[in-house]
C-alpha cells in the first residue's frame, strides 16, 4: 500500500500560509483552470433586442471612445453579433468585411463579434453595462446563450468590450455551444473602419474555440496589433439581482473514465434559491440526458447510470426571482461501472477536533485513510471548513493531489492542491469553525462526507504580549512645589510615575484609567529642588512599559529679602567724591546726594547687568568747601531694594 502525505492550509486568525509536500508512488496532476473560472457577475440592462434582424440604440459608453481615429461616446447593438458606432445596422447575411459597401450588405466603423443570422428565440437576452471607474472603464456587450436563426442550434455566449482610456477592442466566447456554426464556420470575425481599412479574423471558417479572446490594441500608426490568445477577461452581466454563474467543481473538465453515476458539484451562489443541472451528449444542449429543475443543495447524483464511454457535456443554471446565470459548459467521458470510495476513517487532530481554542493553528495536523473498494483507482481528500454548522458558508474548500489510497497526514501550510473556496492566504477571523472531510476517486465517484461532530475547533484572539510604546514624555507644568509629567502610548494602557530625590524614587502618583494620553500631577514638591523620575504604562493584558531615568527640577522660593548693606564709605577729591559699599547678594548700586537731606541730585542706576557685589559709583561736578549729603540704593534682581546712608 502506497503512502500519501500531504500538507493543508494552515488555519489561524492571522493567515493561512501555503506549504505542500507530496510524497507518493504516482499521482494526477489536476487540471488546468478555465479562462472564465472566478468571472465576477455585474447588472446589466437589457437592449430590449427580441426576434430577427434588428438592432438597437445608440447605447451611452459612458465615456470617449477612438475607433479608428474617429471619438465615439455611443453605439448600437446588432441582434445579429455586431457592434456599430455610426448607425443602426442589421443585415444577417455576412461578407468578408474587405468588401465594398453596396447598399445595405456591410456597415463601415464595426466591430464584427460575430456576425451570423442569430436569434434570441424569445426568451435569451443581449445586455450592456459601463463597469469599473474611470479612467479605465469598460463598456460589455454580451450575447447571452443566443441561438442561430431559424434552428435550435444554441451558438452560445459572447462579449464585446471596449475600455476607456487604452481604446483597446475585446471580442471573447464564453461558450461554443453549437458545432462548427458555433465555431464561426459561417461568420465573419474582425473589425472594419472601410472595405480599405479592416481587419478579419475569420470568414467563414471554423477558427473560434470557448473561453477565447481576441484583443485588437491601437499601435499609434492608425492601425491596431491583434492578440488571437488573449487573457479572457472575467467579466459577465445578468439582470439586477440575479443570481451570478455557478463555478462547477466535479466532475473535473475533461476528465476520462468517469463513474456512470458521478455525483456533480458545484459551488454555492449567494443569491441563488434553486439550481438547474443540465446534462447532454451534445454540446448545444439541443437535447438533454437530464434538466433537474429546483435543486436546493450544491449537489446532483442521477437515478440511474449514465451510458458508458460516453462523451458527457454538463452546466448548472442558478436561479432566483430575479433571473437566472448558467455557468460555462463543462465536458466528461465516462468509463465502467465503478464504486464510490469509502468515507475517510481515523481522522482525529489534537487542534482540530473537539472543539479546541486556539489562537494560532501553526503545524496543526490532520489524519485519515482514505481507501477506494475498486482496484487501481487513485484517490484525493476535499477538505472544507466552514463558519456554518451546515457548511452553506465556506471559509476554505480544499482538494488535495491525486495519490495511493492509504493513510495521510493533513499539516496545515499548503500549496499543492487546487483552493475550490479561499487561497493560501485566507486570513480567518475570530469565531467558531466546523470541519468535513471526503474521499474522491479518480472516477469523479465521492464517499459520504466525514463531518467533525459540532464545532471543531475556535479561534481565538493570540495572547497579548507587547506593552504599549512609551513617546512625547515632557514635564508640561512646573512650579515650586508641584510638576505635571504628559505622555502618550500607542495603545490604551494606565499611567503611573514613580519619583524621589534619587533614583530610589519612593513615590508614586497613579491612575488605573486606560487611555493612550497621559497626565498625572505631583504635589508636595520641594522648591529649588532636582527630582528624578520615570513613567510606567500597563495594557489591559498587564504588558508594561517603564521609560529611563529622568529628571526635573522644581522652582525656587520667590526672593523678597532686600541686599544687606556693609562698609559705606566716600573718598571726597576737589571736585568729586567716590562711594563705596558692599551688599551681601548681587545688586545694582546707584548714590543720591545733595547740599541737604532732600538729596535733589542722584546718579544713574549702574551695575545692573552683571550686578555686583563691591559698588563704587563716583559723584562728578561738586563744589568746593560745600557740605554734601549722600545715601546709596542697591537692587537686586528680584526688584528688592536696599537704601543705606
Amino acid at each position: 500500500m502506497a503512502w500519501l502525505t500531504q500538507t493543508l492550509p494552515r488555519l489561524h486568525s492571522l493567515k493561512i500560509l501555503a506549504l505542500v509536500t507530496i510524497a507518493l508512488v504516482a499521482f494526477l496532476a489536476p487540471s488546468a483552470a478555465h479562462a472564465v473560472d472566478g468571472e465576477i457577475t455585474y447588472t446589466g440592462t437589457n437592449t430590449t433586442l427580441t426576434g430577427d434582424d434588428v438592432g438597437a440604440g445608440p447605447f451611452n459608453l459612458g465615456f470617449t471612445f477612438d475607433f479608428y481615429g474617429t471619438d465615439y461616446t455611443q453605439t448600437y447593438v446588432n441582434i445579429n453579433g455586431t457592434l456599430n458606432f455610426a448607425a443602426n445596422y442589421s443585415r444577417y447575411s455576412n461578407v468578408p468585411l474587405n468588401t465594398a459597401i453596396s447598399g445595405s450588405n456591410i456597415a463601415d466603423n464595426s466591430i464584427y463579434a460575430f456576425w451570423d443570422d442569430l436569434n434570441t428565440n424569445g426568451s435569451q437576452i443581449i445586455y450592456y453595462a459601463t463597469i469599473g471607474s474611470a479612467p479605465e472603464r469598460k463598456f460589455v456587450t454580451q450575447w447571452t446563450n443566443i441561438y442561430f436563426h431559424g434552428t435550435s442550434i444554441q451558438l452560445g455566449t459572447f462579449q464585446v468590450i471596449l475600455y476607456e482610456g487604452s481604446d483597446v477592442v475585446q471580442i471573447q466566447y464564453r461558450d461554443l455551444l453549437g458545432g462548427s456554426r458555433a465555431l464561426g464556420d459561417s461568420a465573419t470575425v474582425g473589425i472594419r473602419k472601410n472595405n480599405a481599412t479592416s481587419i478579419q479574423y475569420s470568414h467563414n471558417t471554423a477558427s473560434l474555440t470557448a473561453e477565447q479572446a481576441i484583443r485588437y490594441t491601437p499601435n499609434g500608426s492608425g492601425g491596431y496589433t491583434v492578440n488571437t490568445n488573449a487573457p479572457y477577461e472575467l467579466v459577465y452581466l445578468a439582470p439586477v439581482g440575479a443570481p451570478t454563474s455557478p463555478t462547477l467543481v466535479n466532475p473535473t473538465d475533461g476528465t476520462s473514465g468517469v463513474t456512470l453515476t458521478p455525483t456533480f458539484e458545484w459551488l454555492p451562489v449567494a443569491s441563488a434559491s434553486t439550481y438547474t443541472v443540465l446534462i447532454s451528449t451534445v454540446s448545444n444542449f439541443s437535447s438533454t440526458v437530464v434538466n433537474q429543475t429546483g435543486i436546493t443543495g450544491t449537489s446532483y447524483t442521477p437515478g440511474s447510470n449514465l451510458a458508458a464511454g460516453t462523451n458527457y457535456y454538463w452546466r448548472v443554471q442558478a436561479v432566483n426571482a430575479s433571473g437566472s446565470s448558467l455557468s460555462p459548459t463543462r465536458s466528461f467521458t465516462t468509463g465502467s461501472a465503478n464504486a464510490a470510495p469509502s468515507t475517510p476513517s481515523n481522522v482525529a487532530s489534537a487542534t482540530l477536533i473537539g472543539d479546541v481554542e486556539s489562537s494560532s493553528l501553526s503545524g496543526a495536523t490532520l489524519t485519515a485513510t482514505l481507501a477506494d473498494p475498486d482496484d487501481a483507482e487513485q484517490v484525493r481528500y476535499r477538505l472544507q471548513i466552514a463558519t456554518s454548522s451546515n457548511f452553506s458558508v465556506l471559509v476554505l474548500d480544499y482538494r488535495s493531489p491525486f495519490g495511493a489510497e492509504g493513510d495521510v497526514s493533513f499539516t496545515y501550510g499548503e500549496e499543492g492542491g487546487t483552493y475550490l473556496v479561499g487561497t493560501a492566504t485566507t486570513t480567518l477571523p475570530v469565531g467558531d469553525y466546523y470541519v468535513r472531510i471526503r474521499t474522491e476517486d479518480d472516477a469523479a465517484a465521492s464517499s459520504a462526507w466525514h463531518t467533525v461532530s459540532g464545532v471543531a475547533f475556535s479561534l481565538i484572539d493570540a495572547p497579548d504580549t507587547t506593552p504599549p510604546t512609551l513617546s512625547s514624555i515632557s514635564v508640561t507644568s512646573l512650579a515650586t512645589s508641584t510638576a505635571t509629567i504628559t505622555w502618550t502610548t500607542n495603545e490604551a494602557g494606565d499611567s503611573r510615575v514613580d519619583y524621589g530625590t534619587s533614583s530610589s524614587y519612593g513615590s508614586a502618583s497613579t491612575s488605573a484609567s486606560l487611555g493612550t494620553s497621559h497626565t498625572l500631577h505631583l504635589s508636595g514638591l520641594t522648591p529649588a529642588t532636582t527630582y528624578h523620575y520615570r513613567v510606567q504604562s500597563a495594557d489591559a493584558a498587564s504588558n508594561t512599559a517603564t521609560s529611563s531615568d529622568l529628571t526635573f527640577t522644581t522652582d525656587a522660593l520667590p526672593d523678597e529679602t532686600a541686599p544687606g548693606i556693609s562698609g559705606i564709605t566716600v573718598s571726597p577729591e576737589s571736585d568729586q567724591a567716590t562711594v563705596l559699599w558692599t551688599t551681601d547678594e548681587l545688586a545694582s548700586s546707584l548714590v543720591e546726594y545733595g547740599p541737604s537731606t532732600s538729596y535733589t541730585a542722584s546718579t544713574t542706576e549702574s551695575d545692573i547687568s552683571p550686578r555686583v557685589l563691591s559698588h563704587a559709583v563716583t559723584i562728578p561736578n561738586l563744589e568746593a568747601c560745600v557740605t554734601y549729603h549722600y545715601r546709596v540704593r542697591s537692587i537686586d534682581a528680584s526688584g528688592n531694594e536696599v537704601v543705606g546712608e
